[in-house]
């Protein structure tokens, strides 16, 4: 049976992996945190036919296919079922291609229950005749794989379907708040949603399970779903269709994370630097948010750590600075101005 090298064993990825083991494959996981049975992503990728990445987005997805990439052969197969940019999934696939490496699209939804059940929906781009050849492998982490088309095309289905899910959940939050204010039972309200044309995946998970429950556990941040959603915004200005409303979600969102960030400074992740990747502080949202929440990932890659902080710690603005060279510019400028003032007095 074909030997398969996994990177990141983050809630999602290690549920994912469990179960490629336990469908008899042979697994060689690595993840930047030190979980894993190899010590690097080359180390795991050696002697692999398929390279699977789980990990939070395109640039983090690039740096660890390259890094692997020595340690792959030719005619292996990369699978990226992370939620990525299809431009930047494009991209990696012209330098994989000149060591004889192919690449495909698999990101994925149905949250925590559904990695952990394998019953996960995978949301494929690339070519038909990859996508047979590593099929098998995927039923043992989802029961429904879609082939939506080209290379790109799975990330692309996904950023949609998650700017669906993602203006869903703020319409559902804000109709609870308003009938909150009103007098009206926000279980009663949840449940009558869900008896009603109103109901959406928020209605049927989140509210019940993480919000009225008070556990803010959803297992997918703000960080993400601000992410998904720019993704889909970018899509949408890329191929000049008007989407208003696209648009407006994809800014609620973006304002919602830097909100959260600036109110609330305890470091809750690091990612470390191996193969080019940058150590940030992930910021995590105060108790009573309505949503897990971080510093949006395209933000985070804005920022360096000038020295170690443990996860956990309070994070302290002279530990933290910009790098000069952030891809989302006006997005930088929007966090310089929002944190300005404790920058310069960390100065």
């Amino acid at each position: 049976m074909i030997t398969i090298a996994f990177i990141g064993l983050g809630q999602m990825g290690k549920l994912m992996s469990a179960n490629l083991v336990a469908g008899g494959y042979t697994i060689q996981s690595y993840d930047l945190n030190g979980s894993g049975n190899r010590k690097s992503a080359q180390e795991a990728a050696d002697g692999a036919g398929i390279l699977i990445t789980m990990l939070p987005d395109g640039a983090a997805v690039r740096k660890a296919a390259l890094a692997a990439l020595p340690g792959l052969q030719a005619g292996a197969v990369v699978v990226d079922m992370s939620s990525s940019d299809p431009g930047s999934t494009r991209e990696l696939e012209k330098d994989l291609r000149k060591k004889h490496v192919l690449l495909l699209d698999a990101p994925v939804s149905g949250s925590i229950k559904g990695a952990k059940e394998a019953t996960l929906a995978i949301m494929v781009g690339g070519d038909a005749a990859v996508l047979k050849h590593v099929q098998p492998v995927l039923e043992k982490m989802g029961n429904r794989v879609f082939h939506c088309g080209p290379l790109g095309a799975g990330h692309a289905m996904k950023a949609l379907n998650n700017y669906i899910g993602g203006s869903g959940t703020i319409a559902a939050f804000e109709a609870v708040l308003v009938g909150k204010a009103f007098g009206l039972d926000p279980a009663l309200m949840v449940e009558v949603f869900n008896a009603s044309t109103g109901y959406n995946s928020t209605t049927q998970r989140k509210l019940p399970q993480q919000v009225l429950t008070n556990a803010f556990a959803s297992g997918f941040s703000a960080a993400l779903m601000t992410k998904d959603v720019g993704i889909a915004d970018g899509i949408a200005k890329g191929a000049r269709v008007p989407a208003p409303y696209l648009a407006a979600t994809s800014k609620l969102w973006r304002a919602d994370a830097v909100a959260t960030a600036k109110k609330n400074l305890s470091v809750g992740e690091l990612l470390d630097g191996e193969g080019g990747y940058t150590v940030v502080g992930r910021l995590m949202p105060a108790a009573d948010s309505l949503a897990q929440g971080c510093l949006p990932l395209g933000l985070a890659h804005g920022w360096k750590m000038l020295k170690p902080v443990a996860a956990g710690q309070p994070l302290k603005w002279s530990d933290v600075a910009f790098e000069a060279n952030v891809p989302a510019v006006k997005l930088r400028r929007e966090m310089e101005q929002a944190f300005g003032e404790q920058l310069r007095s960390a100065a």
